[in-house]
């Protein structure tokens, strides 16, 4: 399980990582995904399960 915190808000968004770099965000009130490039939205995400505790933060440049 995947999450992103952006700079400009403190929340966190439920995510999906692709492999050519574009996330998707579930939207929280319609459970919709919204996709957008990855570089505009957010700085980093965190990793949030005990399979990937040793390494807990990735940052994207």
């Amino acid at each position: 399980m995947l999450f992103v915190r952006r700079k400009e808000r403190s929340e966190i968004d439920e995510i999906i990582v692709s492999a050519n770099k574009v996330l998707s965000r579930i939207d929280t009130v319609t459970g919709e995904p919204i996709k957008y490039p990855i570089k505009e939205c957010w700085c980093y995400y965190e990793k949030m399960s005990e399979q990937h505790a040793s390494n807990p933060r990735t940052i994207i440049n």
